[in-house]
């Protein structure tokens, strides 16, 4: 992989990051709160559509798509619901070593897997911890938080 498009890939990476975390934050200094702004996946999309457009030249072999996944990393809030699995439903956070910590499961090593993949990491967690049956083994996931950079 060239250097430009490595650079180009990092610097992508930042950008959204600062996207997602930084620039929805917006102060009202009136009332001394802050309003954070969730983007949605179309927006993020958008956004990033907006930065391949205005560097050509870096981007012609990495493009990101509205079809293009979003991956979770460290810091990002996963809401875990598995049904009649009442134990192990609830909100879970991805630690710094990129793992996702179940109760009675070993670690799920999720960064970089879309939400899709995590289901079905976690359903064949269960399934051979002999934890659920493959019949009962129904998992359903969703953000509830992207995680925030800290620079």
């Amino acid at each position: 992989m060239s250097k430009a498009l490595l650079n180009y890939k990092f610097t992508l990476t930042l950008a959204l990051s600062f996207l997602i975390a930084g620039c929805g934050h917006m102060s009202q200094t009136a009332q001394n709160t802050q309003v954070r702004h969730v983007y949605s996946e179309s927006e993020l999309t958008s956004i990033i559509g907006s930065i391949q457009q205005s560097s050509p030249q870096l981007v012609e072999n990495y493009q990101v798509t509205a079809h293009t996944p979003l991956t979770l990393s460290p810091g990002d809030r996963l809401v875990v619901d598995i049904a009649d699995g009442e134990h192990f439903n609830g909100v879970y956070e991805i630690n710094l070593e990129g793992t996702l910590h179940l109760p009675f499961v070993s670690p799920i090593y999720v960064v970089g897997h879309t939400v899709p993949q995590i289901e079905s990491k976690i359903r064949e967690v269960m399934i051979r911890e002999q934890l659920l049956l493959p019949e009962n083994a129904l998992v359903s996931c969703r953000i509830q938080q992207w995680s925030a950079v800290k620079v």
